[in-house]
């Protein structure tokens, strides 16, 4: 090797990953020279050439072979200029442009840049071609043109949309990732349905005071119906519904975050709001209210029927290389939560519920030669309560914060909220003022008694899915969902509210689920989401008969299951 200044002798040979005696690769070597030129654009030499000198010796079969380098000249940054932003400013470009003027030229930095920009989503994707380095020999100096071709940055719509996991709805939304230009997010939505409803105000600064602190406020009213399948014995079938209890949120967010590295965030975000626990299913009510009851001191039933408060400050961290906010097809995102509840912060309950993140994209190079890709995630919960009640029991949670898989977001397979350990439960009956019933030939508390889903305490759900775009909007993909939700924290179904029990069936927990299958996706550009049409085989599911009160009852899953939504997996 000669005429290298950047790198020593030892570093370009072990780059080219050939010693003596070893067979000569000319593909190796045309594949090297690019790697090295690759590595000397790091350091501003934009027209390095490595030629390699072959002296061969035909009669021992012998080649020596000896890199000549011309390194050329070392570039410097003289300009950086963007085109096609006519809304977006300039300045909302630059502050994620890793180069700066004045500087050395750096290959990899500007490669790390285009990645940087489209994360934003302001833009449609910038490919290789979107940008050009323009070279000055005689200056020593490049100037960098990017062009972008901004997407609607803002869009103002009715909905209705009829999805599997959301019931009918109807909504009007106003959104915008780019206010004025300027990077700010803005989210108003109104939404009702047979499910759910929804109002949200939400404002981002993505760089408070041009620094690069990110601040957040949202203020959001939500109302959700929560139904189970195939609960309280032979009250209905597994492929019918019941809806057990609605759930209406009040409240408010304050978020911030600040970057620690060129694709990481640390974060810290803090939520109040007012828990409100109405139409309880009859069956399911003397069960609900001895656990709400008991999260109120005194074990006033008034006091639990007007909300229960969460009060709760969640650091965060998240790696983030994917090259598209959404619809990624190189790169990872790794996160962790971990949402701590009560405690000095006040409310009514103390929960800690740590939670991981992973995500991974990547072309598939084999098959389709890169067109398509292979997608993969994985996400893992756990519930971790922590002081006591009112009464002085140790803390338990209370059931809408325990975990329940299935459905279009997890188990595609398995119907919503499915996915969960079994167990028996006996609860006092009580009146309408909160009093226990009390069986007139007993003169004791009259005892309701049942069989349902409790909910996990832990939750693991991966997948790997292989998209195939198509044709314009249209996407497919085949997928494979694995996962469960088991209770750990056995100790904590036994002291589940006061005066309830609950016995848990083992055959039923810590069973895992396995779904796979095919999904259509068609992007609606009304809402900038695509409905998808999902058709699962279940080859791993829950099916077993279990004995109450002498009569045997059949817990079987669905082997198969057809579904739609709106909105993406990940």
């Amino acid at each position: 090797m000669v005429g290298s200044t950047a790198f020593n002798e030892e570093t370009i040979t072990r780059g080219f990953g050939m010693i003596k005696g070893d067979i000569v690769n000319y593909t190796r070597l045309k594949e090297s020279s690019d790697e090295l030129k690759e590595f000397y654009s790091r350091l501003g030499y934009l027209d390095m050439d490595a030629r390699p000198d072959m002296q061969v010796n035909e009669e021992e079969k012998m080649v020596d072979i000896t890199i000549n380098i011309v390194e050329g000249n070392r570039y410097i940054v003289n300009r950086i200029n963007f085109a096609g932003n006519t809304k977006t400013r300039d300045k909302v470009l630059r502050r994620e442009f890793l180069l700066e003027e004045a500087q050395e030229f750096n290959g990899t930095l500007m490669d790390i840049s285009i990645r940087r920009l489209n994360q934003l989503g302001f833009f449609e994707p910038i490919e290789e071609d979107d940008y050009d380095v323009i070279k000055k020999p005689a200056q020593g100096e490049v100037d960098i043109l990017v062009k972008v071709k901004e997407r609607s940055q803002q869009s103002i719509g009715l909905t209705g949309v009829v999805s599997g996991i959301s019931g009918g709805f109807v909504g009007i939304n106003y959104q915008t990732n780019n206010f004025r230009g300027r990077g700010e997010r803005i989210d108003v939505q109104l939404l009702a349905g047979t499910r759910t409803s929804n109002f949200t105000l939400g404002y981002t600064q993505p760089y408070f005071l041009d620094t690069p602190i990110s601040l957040g406020v949202s203020v959001f009213s939500q109302r959700y119906r929560y139904d189970t399948y195939m609960a309280f014995y032979g009250l209905i079938s597994p492929d019918q519904s019941v809806s057990l209890y609605t759930q209406k949120s009040t409240g408010f967010t304050v978020s911030g975050s600040y970057p620690l590295g060129r694709w990481t965030r640390g974060g810290l975000r803090y939520s109040l709001q007012n828990i409100k626990i109405d139409d309880i299913a009859d069956i399911f009510e003397d069960f609900a209210l001895n656990q709400l009851i008991g999260f109120t001191p005194g074990g006033s039933i008034e006091d639990a029927r007007e909300g229960i408060i969460r009060s709760e400050i969640t650091p965060t961290y998240v790696y983030n290389s994917k090259n598209s906010f959404f619809t990624a097809t190189q790169g990872s995102q790794f996160m962790v939560e971990l949402p701590i509840s009560g405690g000095p912060l006040g409310g009514t309950f103390n929960l800690i519920r740590p939670f991981i993140e992973v995500q991974h994209f990547r072309p598939d190079m084999f098959l389709s030669g890169g067109r398509h890709t292979l997608a993969f995630r994985i996400r893992a919960t756990h519930i971790i309560p922590y002081g006591n009640l009112p009464s002085g029991a140790p803390m338990s949670p209370p059931f809408f914060e325990r975990i329940f898989s299935g459905g279009e977001f997890s188990l595609r397979g398995f119907n919503i909220r499915s996915v969960s350990p079994w167990a028996y439960t006996r609860a006092p009956a009580l009146d309408a003022a909160g009093n226990p019933l009390i069986d007139p030939q007993t003169s004791l508390p009259r005892i309701s008694e049942n069989i349902t889903l409790v909910g996990g305490d832990t939750s693991v759900v991966a997948t790997a899915e292989y998209r195939i775009p198509l044709v314009g909007p249209l996407q497919a993909s085949a997928f494979v969902d694995y996962g469960t939700s088991t209770v750990l924290r056995k100790n904590n179904l036994q002291i589940f509210g006061p005066n309830t029990a609950i016995d848990l069936l083992e055959d039923t927990n810590n069973v895992w689920r396995m779904s796979t299958g095919a999904e259509v996706q068609f992007l609606l550009p009304m809402i900038n989401q695509p409905f998808r049409l999902i058709f699962a085989y279940n080859p791993l599911r829950l099916d077993t008969t279990v004995v109450f009160n002498g009569v045997e009852i059949p817990l079987r899953e669905p082997s198969s299951n057809v579904k739609f939504t709106v909105g993406y997996n990940f």
